[in-house]
């Protein structure tokens, strides 16, 4: 009887070493994985526009939208391990804020057959302290 529980308590100690091992040597294993993986994915060069260093993964680069410089906001792209001025594109495309005043501009596209014409509000103000 004896016999059997030092067996049954030897092999639970065998299970926890395994456990144990486990437990430090796949942290260390990842973690040494995720640096090789962001070694190899990151790539750092000077802005082409203002010099300052920083570093992108090139995992969250989109072909489809501009890059940005995080310190002076200028698009760039990236070839290879450098990153490299991309020309300023503007967009024809109006934005909500446009069209919520295109009425109030006398430069709106009504037609060419509408006629000119401008309004001019004037409005005075007085400001008094409430003292």
């Amino acid at each position: 009887m004896v016999e059997v529980e030092v067996e049954v308590v030897i092999k639970m100690m065998g299970q926890l070493q395994k456990c144990w091992l486990l437990s430090i040597v796949l942290p260390i294993v990842g973690f040494g994985a995720f640096l090789w993986w962001a070694k190899r994915d990151i790539v750092q060069s000077a802005c082409p526009n203002c010099g300052n260093d920083f570093q992108v993964f090139k995992s969250s680069l989109n072909n489809d939208e501009v890059q940005l410089c995080p310190f002076c906001s200028q698009p760039f792209s990236v070839e290879g391990n450098e990153f490299v001025k991309e020309p300023i594109k503007f967009s024809n495309r109006s934005s909500p804020f446009g069209q919520a005043f295109d009425d109030f501009s006398p430069w709106s596209g009504k037609g060419k057959d509408a006629p000119a014409s401008t309004t001019i509000i004037d409005v005075e103000a007085e400001v008094k302290d409430v003292e």
